[in-house]
C-alpha cells in the first residue's frame, strides 16, 4: 500500500516513471528479505507523520540502481539525470536529498 500511494503522489507531482522498488510487488520483496535474513525488512513498519513526510518526504530508503534479481532492467534508470534527481527531491524532499548526495549517507 505505501508504494501504491507514493507512485500516486508522484504521478500526482507530474512523474511518469517510476523506479522498481516502488512498483515492483512489495511482498516479493518482504518474502526475497525474510528467506535471507529470517525476518521482515528493518523499517517496513515505520511510517513518517504527515508533518514529517512534507519535510523531508516519504520513503527516506534509497533504491538500488542495479537490479540483480534476475527483473527486467528498470526503466527508470534510463530516464535523464536532471529527471531523477527532479523526481528523488520530491519523493525524499530537498534535505535529505542533499544528504544522500552528500555521501554522507553511510
Amino acid at each position: 500500500m505505501t508504494n501504491r500511494l507514493i507512485v500516486e503522489c508522484m504521478v500526482t507531482a507530474g512523474f511518469d516513471t517510476h523506479p522498481q522498488d516502488l512498483t515492483r510487488d512489495p511482498a516479493a520483496w518482504i518474502e526475497e528479505v525474510q528467506l535471507l535474513l529470517g525476518s521482515d525488512p528493518p523499517g517496513t513498519n515505520e511510517f513518517p507523520t504527515v508533518a514529517e513526510a512534507e519535510q523531508q518526504g516519504f520513503d527516506p530508503v534509497y533504491p538500488d540502481r542495479y537490479d540483480d534479481t534476475g527483473n527486467e532492467p528498470d526503466p527508470y534508470w534510463d530516464m535523464s539525470s536532471e529527471y531523477t534527481n527532479e523526481y528523488d527531491v520530491a519523493r525524499y524532499g530537498p534535505e535529505f536529498y542533499e544528504f544522500m548526495r552528500s555521501g554522507d549517507l553511510l
